[in-house]
């Protein structure tokens, strides 16, 4: 596999109910640095952003915890959703676009969550 060729992961995220203590934890165990921005931190190894930290937004129910996102490359985000749609997944989030990206959040049969993403 090879990071952010269509079919594979090509960033990940992590949704935290405290960004502050997170940062601090990935920023000791690998390294990293946050840079931050209007409310989202780009952790960096050597310059290089290898992954997204948010707070989870307040409509998530209480008793889920904070957990991390992977979002995998693909040609086509629409038509994506549409065959995991059809192959008995759900389509959670979008597709939607920011800024030059389109994505869409989907969960598999069995309720593992996943991103797809096309920059």
């Amino acid at each position: 596999m090879q990071w952010g060729r269509p079919g594979a992961a090509c960033w990940a995220e992590c949704d935290s109910r405290d960004p502050g203590t997170a940062r601090r934890f990935y920023e000791a165990v690998h390294g990293w640095t946050a840079v931050e921005s209007e409310g989202y931190s780009v952790f960096e190894l050597d310059g290089e952003p290898v992954a997204g930290l948010l707070q989870m937004p307040e409509s998530v129910p209480a008793e889920a915890p904070s957990s991390w996102l992977v979002y995998f490359a693909v040609p086509d985000v629409d038509a994506t959703c549409e065959r995991a749609v059809r192959s008995a997944g759900t389509l959670s989030v979008g597709p939607m676009s920011v800024q030059d990206s389109r994505f869409a959040v989907l969960e598999d049969p069995r309720g593992a969550v996943f991103a797809v993403l096309h920059e």
